[in-house]
């Protein structure tokens, strides 16, 4: 349509569901249907002239398909913080559900399939089968959804409970329901998908266990908000020490709450990301991206090499009001964590100006200067490989 009618074509990516049901093994990983569909997907790909997707992992994901990054958008998902927020008293759903003031609820909401792994619920649940005030609430609908309930009912969990699809308009009482959220998600599909639910969870002041790997999407967003704590995916021992330290430190738990209220509200909060969208949309032309366009080329003859630290460094600002005091490129809507990011995935120089035209390569090279300086101010810890 968008080609008969001379118009451009835009598509959005959210889940990589393909190459899930591959790697969750519920479709061929190899063979004559494996490759069929791959190949259809890239040719299918090739059809738009954009395509976004909604974090860096994912839009690298997108290179081993053969799509060029001056046609790909970054444009994470976003929250109405106005719509999601602490409530100031207990959500209505607790009344309702029975629990009392005390009682402690660990809550998942949203879709119930086979890459979530949200059995590791249940035998935290089973573990925790002792505690009286401690209840896990599972919200929502899936393919997993009847198996997750027949053994939860097999097992006789008095503290584990049900909850269908809830109304958008009760989607803030749902959030405030939790004590505790909780992300659960595969390791194996980890960079194949990034759960929307989190925005949600963040914006409404509740501390958060996300099952996540080091690197991934949701692991790098649990770090930089501080706003709960990161256990191995698939690990219930680890998932309940994690929820143990929640439950027995509210004030912890309050601090990470509004940690990650703040870092949606400054990062992912709907007028900053459709602000956003909202200039890629209106400086998009073909023939802007097109063959023989240098983006980013705006420095005249003076080159990246030819600029001081200093003035590199001076290109970098940091405002508590701005991005919760994370550093930014001055004068662009663009936090300096994600371009370096970028760059640590494999993206080139070139490509990051492809996608970003407002940029020059000055600016990259001063995110680049400021990773180098805080390098040189912190230590951070690595591991080391053994030798043999």
């Amino acid at each position: 349509t968008a080609r008969l009618s001379g118009a451009s074509s835009w598509l959005h990516i959210q889940d990589f569901e393909l190459d899930a049901a591959f790697e969750l093994g519920l479709l061929p990983k190899n063979g004559w249907f494996h490759k069929f569909a791959t190949n259809m997907e890239c040719w299918l790909l090739q059809r738009f002239d954009r395509v976004s997707s909604i974090s860096v992992q994912m839009m690298s994901r997108l290179r081993t398909k053969n799509l060029s990054w001056e046609r790909s958008v970054y444009f994470p998902n976003w929250v109405d913080t106005e719509q999601i927020y602490p409530l100031p008293r207990p959500s209505c759903l607790k009344v309702r559900l029975g629990f009392k003031e005390n009682d402690q609820v660990v809550l998942y909401s949203g879709n119930m399939s086979s890459k979530q792994g949200l059995e590791l619920m249940l035998e935290v649940a089973v573990q925790l089968a002792n505690r009286s005030n401690v209840y896990f609430v599972l919200c929502g609908d899936g393919t997993a959804r009847r198996r997750l309930e027949s053994t939860a009912a097999d097992l006789q969990l008095t503290n584990v409970r049900f909850l269908p699809l809830q109304p958008v308009e009760d989607l803030n009482e749902l959030l405030n329901l939790a004590d505790v959220h909780a992300l659960v998600q595969r390791d194996i599909v980890a960079d194949l998908v990034m759960p929307s639910k989190l925005t949600g969870m963040l914006a409404s002041g509740r501390p958060v266990i996300a099952t996540a790997s080091a690197g991934t999407a949701i692991a790098n967003v649990m770090s930089e908000a501080d706003c709960g704590l990161i256990v191995r995916p698939g690990d219930p021992a680890s998932f309940r020490a994690a929820l143990e330290v929640m439950l027995a430190n509210p004030d912890e738990c309050r601090r990470w709450g509004d940690n990650g209220r703040n870092y949606v509200r400054m990062q992912f909060d709907k007028e900053q990301v459709l602000k956003a969208m909202t200039r890629q949309l209106t400086s998009y032309s073909p023939a802007r991206g097109g063959a023989g366009h240098v983006p980013g080329n705006t420095t005249g003859a003076r080159t990246p090499a030819n600029f001081t630290r200093e003035e590199l460094l001076a290109r970098i600002s940091i405002d508590p009001d701005i991005y919760f005091g994370k550093p930014y490129i001055r004068g662009h809507y663009l936090w300096v964590s994600l371009v370096l990011d970028f760059l640590a995935s494999g993206t080139t120089v070139e490509e990051i100006l492809r996608r970003y035209p407002d940029l020059e390569e000055t600016d990259v090279r001063a995110c680049i200067a400021y990773g180098a300086e805080m390098a040189r101010e912190r230590r951070i810890q690595v591991s080391l490989a053994s030798e043999e």
